[in-house]
């Protein structure tokens, strides 16, 4: 299961085919036919996974709003799904496919290489902004170390924090959620809501939950927007009804009067 720049998943679930097939689909089953999915990697450090088949590459990205490209044996690009363009790679039929820039790879990173990068004045920033951790690792990484994340780590903390790094790049996959997200271990400042057999079990969860939430949703809009018609009626009506009641107010002693001399029904003139 694959929905570029959100997930890529095995799935549990089947679904329905479309009863035809796009333009998309028909130029992959040309090149990709009984072709055999030789290895899926994820490139460097960088939201970027690699389906190899031989032959041909299908490349995943998911950072931004997320792309997907095939790509032949000379990285040429055959396909890719949105046309996209930087000042240092093009995205587009016929280009030489190039991989986005990372930062460094915390995998192959030497403990002298890593006392290097806290060039911020935390030890929480640093972590997320040289390799590329998000907020709740890196905060998880001083955790583990014992370090203050508000404040730059002396030599000895930075090879507590490498140690702590290594552990968590290391940690055995149980995935949970915490905090209404899913993570690949259980962080220790959030509370685990649930637990999951799987990576691919808990994304297909997720979002199977959040489609019928989206559903949901999109009723309740319905419905908000069918009662919000309706309280603009009544409060056109309402306005109708007050002036009314003022113009009555105001001439009452003539209708009581009219009334006094006239029964049934009768109309009144008034100004």
């Amino acid at each position: 299961m694959v929905e570029i720049g959100k997930r890529f998943n095995l799935t549990d679930y089947s679904l329905k085919a479309p009863e035809k097939a796009s333009a998309i689909s028909m130029l992959f089953r040309k090149h990709l036919e009984n072709k055999r999915l030789e290895s899926i990697e994820q490139h460097e450090f960088d939201r970027v996974v690699v389906l190899d088949f031989s032959d041909y590459k299908i490349v995943l990205e998911f950072f931004s709003h997320g792309n997907m490209v095939l790509i032949d044996s000379k990285n040429k690009i055959i396909l890719t799904f949105r046309k996209e363009e930087w000042k240092d790679r093009k995205l587009a039929k016929e280009e030489t496919y190039r991989f986005p820039k990372g930062g460094l790879n915390p995998h192959r990173l030497s403990l002298s290489e890593f006392k290097k990068i806290f060039t911020e004045k935390d030890a929480v920033r640093s972590l997320a902004k040289s390799l590329s951790f998000g907020g709740d690792y890196a905060e998880e990484i001083c955790a583990l170390a014992k370090v203050d994340k508000n404040k730059e780590p002396s030599d000895r903390e930075k090879e507590a924090l490498y140690t702590a790094m290594k552990r968590v790049l290391d940690s055995k996959t149980e995935p949970v959620m915490q905090d209404d997200r899913l993570f690949p271990f259980p962080l220790s400042k959030f509370e685990v809501q649930k637990s999951y057999k799987s990576m691919s079990n808990a994304v297909d969860e997720f979002y199977l939950t959040k489609k019928e939430e989206s559903r949901k949703l999109k009723k309740l809009r319905k419905r908000l927007e069918e009662q919000t018609k309706a309280v603009a009626k009544f409060e056109k009506e309402a306005e109708e009804n007050r002036l009314k009641a003022d113009a009555i107010y105001k001439h009452y002693l003539r209708i009581e009067q009219l009334l006094e001399k006239r029964k049934g029904k009768f109309a009144i003139d008034l100004d």
